[in-house]
């Protein structure tokens, strides 16, 4: 049965659906004439690692064959993310993504039509432009027609990343269009009007946007706009500012978190042991690694699974993560910004273009090390309904029980006014028994902390 893609319908040279498991995107006739009158450039966008690979004129199956003419096959890509869910690195590299594919796109004629954040993802641990019909013919001269795009959807978040500590996706979340131009100065320090590339690309841009009803050239055709340049040029000085931007220093709490814990040498250890057992000799699809903090456990548990994803709400530690995994060569690893108690939300047009990450995502296993104790006495949830939450996340649970006399429950506790006298083993071994059965419980040596495997009842 066809599909299509609840996310795919803005641009009006193709769409994206799927049949009986294989994925298409058909296109226009117009479209396909450009598909091949620029392989040259498509094929050495696929080369370097900028561009999705696909195969040109696939064959159109028969029951759509009558609406749809022409069609290319992409690779499948194992998980889409947003935004909203990416670290400042990650986002750092979907800018640089979008900017050398147009700078390559130059060299053949063409440039982008657009400059949207959806347009990148990860593929095999490498950043890579999706949007195939998103190029049309130029001469090279500006406007750049996607520049406030580009600001909005790229520039201004890295920039708000770089000067304050804030999850530079996170607006994302709130318009699916990026970060207004005025929204954005107003973040920054009065210093940043100082750097010459932020004066240019923000603060005059803005002035800008505001005197002037027909920026973009929303009421002329791009040839009748005077040309004031070269893209290039400017796609350069853009490349070589986003590559020098760095992500604020903050304190983080969980960034450094496993350098702070009550675990010595040995208990670290023991419990690794733990968790690395009972991944042994397994091949999974999707692992979940709730409350991933710098990807530490995520890192030994991923060779057996196709893709793990390491969770956490913190978007230092994601960060971290996200650069110790490409340091690695980590590829299967997917680094996300996920926050338990305010989850992705279904976002844009019938709350159907941006999906949540459980609709996108299904677990086999989830891993939860000490977690339970942030869910139950941080944000005052009950057992029970932290059991139904993991039970409709993964069949298999694998979770860390941090005790009352732990040092961190302690601490959590010291800043109560109310008893907790429910947060004890007992009643959480009685709520998680109603949706799992208990495999095994091991304690971790030297510490109030015990692993559990569960699995869903049926």
């Amino acid at each position: 049965m066809l599909h299509r893609d609840p996310a795919s319908f803005r641009d009006p040279d193709g769409f994206v659906f799927s049949l009986d498991g294989t994925l298409y995107r058909s296109v226009t006739p117009a479209a396909r004439v450009l598909l091949v009158d620029s392989k040259a450039f498509f094929s050495a966008a696929i080369e370097r690692g900028l561009l999705l690979p696909f195969e040109l004129d696939a064959d159109v199956p028969e029951c759509v064959a009558t609406d749809i003419r022409s069609v290319i096959k992409p690779e499948i890509i194992d998980l889409i993310t947003y935004p909203h869910e990416w670290c400042f690195e990650q986002f750092k590299h979907a800018a640089l993504n979008t900017l050398d594919v147009n700078i390559l796109a130059l060299e053949h004629g063409l440039t982008l039509k657009d400059a949207s954040a959806f347009n990148t993802q990860m593929h095999s641990g490498v950043t890579v432009f999706i949007d195939h019909t998103s190029f049309e013919p130029t001469d090279g001269k500006l406007p750049w027609r996607p520049y406030s795009q580009f600001c909005r959807h790229f520039l201004n978040p890295l920039v708000m990343g770089a000067y304050r500590d804030i999850h530079v996706g996170s607006f994302f979340r709130m318009n699916l269009d990026g970060v207004p131009q005025q929204t954005a100065n107003d973040f920054l320090p009065w210093r940043a009007r100082f750097v010459p590339s932020i004066a240019m690309h923000m603060f005059l841009h803005n002035r800008f946007i505001r005197r002037s009803s027909e920026f973009e050239a929303k009421n002329a055709r791009a040839k009748e706009v005077s040309p004031r340049g070269d893209q290039l040029d400017l796609l350069r000085q853009l490349r070589a500012f986003v590559q020098s931007l760095k992500p604020a220093k903050a304190v983080s709490t969980w960034a450094s978190y496993y350098s702070q814990t009550n675990y010595d040498d040995t208990t670290f250890a023991k419990k690794k042991e733990l968790v690395a057992a009972s991944f042994e000799g397994r091949r999974l699809g999707t692992i979940w690694d709730v409350g991933a903090n710098d990807g530490t456990f995520s890192r030994l548990v991923a060779g057996s699974a196709d893709r793990t994803l390491a969770l956490d709400l913190d978007h230092n530690a994601v960060n971290a993560c996200y650069v110790e995994n490409r340091e690695r060569g980590d590829r299967s690893i997917h680094a996300l910004v996920y926050d338990v108690c305010n989850p992705t939300p279904a976002l844009g047009f019938e709350n159907a273009e941006r999906s949540t990450l459980e609709q996108r995502s299904k677990a086999d296993v989830v891993l939860a090390l000490a977690v339970i104790h942030h869910l139950s006495i941080t944000n005052n949830i009950p057992l029970d309904q932290s059991a139904d939450y993991f039970a409709s996340r993964g069949k298999e649970l694998l979770i860390e029980f941090v005790g009352p006399g732990d040092s961190q429950v302690k601490r959590l506790l010291a800043q109560k006014n109310t008893s907790y006298d429910w947060y004890t083993e007992q009643n959480f071994q009685a709520a998680f028994s109603k949706r799992f059965n208990l495999e095994s419980r091991q304690e971790i040596p030297g510490t109030d902390r015990y692993f559990y495997r569960l699995v869903r009842l049926k």
